[in-house]
């Protein structure tokens, strides 16, 4: 009887360790998911400014230019010294910029140092 008894005792107390286990197993993987969705939320946070912070930098002027300045570079061609090519250079020029969509305020910067000599002097 005492045995049995202690047997019981012994039992319940196995069960009450093994229950104390699973509520520590149970809490540590609702940590685990809470720092999971602060990670998450800080790293679109994050992102979110990252983002806001490029779009203004790509509205402002220097940021236009460095980004448009950029995508013609290699497009706008040297401008000849014959007066006589000057309509058709600025014609393609202005077929680059309408393709390439850069905005007017921009463009006689972005041009400028693809002038002849004469020209940027007279600009």
């Amino acid at each position: 009887m005492r045995r049995q008894k202690e047997e019981e005792e012994r039992g319940e107390r196995e069960a009450e360790r093994r229950l104390r286990e699973q509520h520590l197993q149970i809490q540590e993987q609702q940590l685990q998911l809470e720092k999971q969705r602060e990670d998450r939320l800080a790293n679109e946070q994050r992102q979110m400014q990252k983002d806001e912070e490029e779009k203004a930098r790509k509205e402002s002027l220097p940021g236009q230019l460095c980004y448009f300045g950029k995508m013609v570079e290699h497009l706008l061609p040297k401008m000849g010294d014959d007066p006589a090519e000057y309509p058709a250079y600025f014609e393609s020029v202005d077929d680059i910029f309408r393709t390439t969509q850069v905005p007017k305020n921009i463009q006689a910067k972005l041009i400028l140092p693809k002038l002849d000599r004469k020209s940027q002097f007279a600009y």
